[in-house]
């Protein structure tokens, strides 16, 4: 992938220009994609009392009045990228900017246990990104978008995602500037949500929930790349944005995702 100059975001509420583009890299370079189970990583904690999830509970069934106790089985498989800018590329942190990125594929099934029988397995995808930019301002945002329309690029037809730092979350089209522009008055209204956390000796935490009713999940191929744009903006005017592939790893396509 080629590198380019970064550009100014947009503020919120700006338009933006509606072209059929191709996104790259903005002068980051992308470290690659490495995969392990949750025991083997530390950003599971990032998931704690986050997302969908299903609690042991003890409910009745049919005209029988049959009593089940259910238990919750959770299997994560997580992906895992790293990309950096130089001094020479932003201007949000002094030295070098890094934006770590986790996608965790979560299978879970929810059982009897009485007899192990599975009720029900659902799938869901929970994205982890973290950076060092160590000053917050509310309107500082990251912008997640997936290839929905499956062409193999990112493009302003495809879903596009705002998680602001001050936990705000809205419907946005995504600019030819590789930046989001958020439509005046219209707030997002779907099932996926994020959070935001923020350490002055660490900096930001954002963790983006993707309900499968949402449809990007229904989206993404199970062979092959997939491809998503994240894009980190701040309050400084400037801001650094990537384009990537990534697959489904095959622990979790064994587990039925």
């Amino acid at each position: 992938m080629k590198s380019k100059e970064a550009w100014k975001f947009r503020k919120r509420g700006l338009a933006c220009l509606f072209l059929t583009v191709s996104l790259i890299v903005s002068l980051g370079f992308w470290i690659g994609q490495t995969g392990s189970t949750s025991e083997e990583i530390t950003r599971e904690n990032s998931l704690a009392g986050w997302g969908r999830r299903i609690v042991p509970v003890n409910f009745t069934r049919g005209s029988l009045g049959l009593n089940y106790s259910t238990a919750a089985i959770w299997n994560l498989t997580w992906s895992n990228f790293t990309f950096c800018w130089g001094p020479e590329s932003q201007r949000i942190v002094d030295g070098v900017l890094w934006i770590n990125v986790s996608l965790c594929f979560r299978t879970c099934k929810l059982i009897n246990e009485s007899d192990s029988s599975v009720l029900e397995v659902t799938h869901d995808l929970v994205v982890v990104v973290e950076t060092n930019a160590k000053d917050y301002y509310e309107d500082d945002y990251m912008g997640f978008v997936f290839d929905t329309n499956r062409n193999g690029r990112i493009d302003v037809g495809d879903w596009a995602y705002i998680a602001f730092a001050n936990n705000d979350t809205e419907k946005v089209s995504l600019c030819s500037d590789g930046f989001l522009a958020v439509a005046i008055g219209y707030y997002y209204a779907g099932s996926s949500y994020h959070r935001v956390t923020f350490d002055a000796a660490k900096g930001y935490n954002f963790v983006l929930y993707l309900d499968p009713l949402d449809g990007v999940q229904q989206c993404l191929k199970r062979e092959g790349d997939n491809f998503l744009h994240i894009c980190f903006a701040s309050a400084h005017e400037t801001g650094v944005f990537v384009d990537f592939p990534f697959s489904i790893p095959a622990d979790a396509l064994k587990d039925g995702w």
